[in-house]
């Protein structure tokens, strides 16, 4: 009987184990300030989706408490990234037409960043750009008369 016991808390040893290293989907949000090539003010809002095993998040939450190894780790990680990265744009292209370019290569950035951690980036996503009012009207004034030139163009042709 007893050594049935010590093979069955074997058993549950093993199965609780394999079971705690298991991967967890998770997601942080951040928001930012930053600036583009021109040295204009943006504000960006996005996320950033990760995968890391249950052992490493518990480890984490343990030290820095749940929200806060997101809050001190993760943030500060991908918006050094993004504002090196958004440097190199106009605000015209980041609220507009060179978005998707811009987040693949702040996700291709964090994959790497975050690799060494084990840590998989598996999306990263900006879901807002906030341009003062003056830039806005600036950027909308250009984007009219790019639109209108194409219109232009078409009934040409």
């Amino acid at each position: 009987m007893r050594q049935i016991s010590l093979f069955l808390i074997s058993i549950i040893s093993f199965l609780w184990t394999a079971c705690d290293n298991t991967t967890v989907n998770n997601a942080a949000n951040f928001r930012f300030e930053t600036i583009d090539r021109e040295k204009n003010t943006l504000d960006l809002i996005g996320t950033i989706r990760y995968r890391l095993n249950s052992r490493l998040e518990k480890r984490l939450s343990k030290k820095y408490g749940t929200q806060q190894y997101k809050d001190s780790l993760l943030v500060p990680v991908i918006s050094s990234i993004s504002r090196k990265v958004m440097s190199d744009y106009s605000a015209g292209e980041i609220y507009n037409y060179k978005r998707d370019e811009i987040v693949q290569k702040i996700e291709v950035q964090t994959k790497t960043a975050f690799a060494e951690f084990d840590i998989e980036v598996t999306n990263v996503s900006i879901w807002s750009v906030a341009l003062p009012d003056t830039l806005m009207s600036r950027v909308a004034k250009e984007h009219a008369v790019l639109f209108q030139n194409a219109i232009n163009k078409c009934s040409r042709d």
